[in-house]
């Protein structure tokens, strides 16, 4: 997981893995990557200093252009199936998506802009952290619930030497 110095926009994210480390925003393929994903954003979250309520990052996962609101859930838009994913290293039916209680909502409860990106939010615990969808272009949000996309999850490619 990539930190960053200040909050962070989805496309923010996509350019800082490629430019920094030459990789992609990571997909989360399985329970094994979700519980390190997590924990390391609940040690995150446990140390803030600067006024925000919790640190969220981005993670790989675009809304499909045929699960778009006003669609409603159906059997080809329902939670992980509702979004398609770039990253190469990720298979075709990935088991890390852990969402949050009724996540992800985006087609019940649309909103401006779409919530068509993914994120990985976490409070204290490993039971308090799931993936929600959220709009691409926010980077935070002030006040005593306020926070932050504080980095993104950066999958590498193999270097072998």
């Amino acid at each position: 997981m990539a930190i960053h110095d200040t909050c962070l926009d989805r496309n923010e994210s996509i350019t800082a893995c490629a430019d920094t480390y030459g990789g992609v925003l990571s997909g989360i393929e399985n329970e094994e990557e979700f519980n390190f994903l997590a924990d390391k954003s609940i040690a995150l979250n446990s140390a803030i200093t600067d006024g925000y309520a919790a640190y969220f990052f981005w993670v790989n996962g675009d809304r499909k252009s045929t699960c778009m609101p006003t669609k409603k859930k159906s059997a080809s838009c329902n939670g992980t199936n509702e979004f398609s994913f770039s990253d190469p290293t990720l298979s075709s039916n990935p088991q890390g998506y852990v969402w949050l209680h009724l996540q992800p909502d985006g087609l019940e409860y649309p909103t401006t802009p779409p919530a068509n990106c993914l994120s990985l939010k976490c409070n204290s615990t490993i039971a308090s952290c799931g993936i929600d969808d959220f709009s691409c272009v926010t980077s935070s949000q002030t006040g005593s619930s306020g926070f932050c996309f504080k980095g993104y999850a950066c999958g590498l490619p193999l270097q072998l030497f």
